[in-house]
């Protein structure tokens, strides 16, 4: 059809427009930009799924919109087209191309273009389904899969991750990994016991802050946060009623620690 469409004034002062739904609107809208010169548009499935490619609208929606605009006697369906009422009048064809208009074929022949394009793409589709000759690296895939369903060795189940239950809270916080983290815990363990700190109360201790303070030192998982800072997290908790300072509190702590190392009896701070 012709490459432009003008919209006449009457589409905004309508009374029988007014009377339709916004969607209805639009549709009438389409249709004036895609009529012919005879204010007629082809009503067939594949028209219609053109005409509203660009809205989400089914078939029945469609049909209902449809509906509305030939109760507000705005177009009428006839002979497989759908036809505006004062389209020729208000289309918008040009004067100078009056002896020469532009018209929509027959639906009868519409249809027959129809069927041929759909049986000239399945018989496209078709011939350009090949199946390909089987490669090496294609047997080795299917082997692969095969394996992977049960027709080869299975690899051995990864072990579930045990976690000590005083450590249970730091799988909560963000950035946990489910790795083996035995020796870190181990590490943690020690710390605490050569302190004589309870190690669930330092674990609890150290999630609060590390949820409030994670992004300003860049830590990434709390594992290895507590790892790194246990000392700091015991001399918190065990930092006593009196003045002494926490940094008093924390060479004492790591006083303990190295006597310990020399097979010192421990003490409590």
């Amino acid at each position: 059809m012709r490459e432009w469409r003008k919209l006449h004034i009457s589409i905004v002062t309508s009374e029988r427009l007014a009377s339709v739904s916004d969607s209805a609107k639009w549709l009438f809208t389409l249709l004036v930009v895609c009529q012919d010169d005879e204010g007629k548009y082809p009503w067939t499935e594949p028209r219609i799924k053109a005409l509203v490619a660009s809205t989400d609208w089914d078939r029945v929606a469609t049909e209902s919109l449809a509906t509305q605009l030939r109760v507000a006697g705005v177009s009428e369906l006839r002979d497989g087209f759908m036809w505006l009422q004062n389209g020729v009048k208000y289309n918008g064809t040009p004067h100078n191309s009056k002896s020469h208009p532009k018209l929509y074929p027959p639906v009868s022949e519409l249809e027959s273009e129809s069927a041929a394009s759909r049986q000239r793409v399945g018989s496209e589709s078709e011939a350009t389904t090949t199946v390909s000759p089987p490669t090496p690296r294609g047997e080795e895939i299917r082997e692969e899969e095969k394996r992977g369903e049960g027709g080869g060795e299975k690899s051995p189940p990864t072990p579930p991750l045990t976690i000590p239950e005083h450590f249970t809270k730091l799988t909560e916080l963000p950035g946990f990994n489910r790795h083996d983290h035995s020796k870190a815990f181990e590490n943690i363990e020690m710390a605490c016991a050569a302190a004589g700190a309870n190690v669930a109360e330092v674990v609890v201790q150290f999630s609060l802050y590390y949820q409030a303070q994670r992004f300003r030192h860049g830590w990434k998982d709390p594992v290895k946060a507590l790892a790194q800072t246990v000392h700091i997290e015991i001399a918190k908790l065990l930092r006593p009623t009196n003045h002494q300072r926490p940094k008093d509190n924390f060479e004492k702590l790591k006083e303990l620690e190295r006597g310990a190392s020399r097979g010192r009896p421990v003490e409590s701070i």
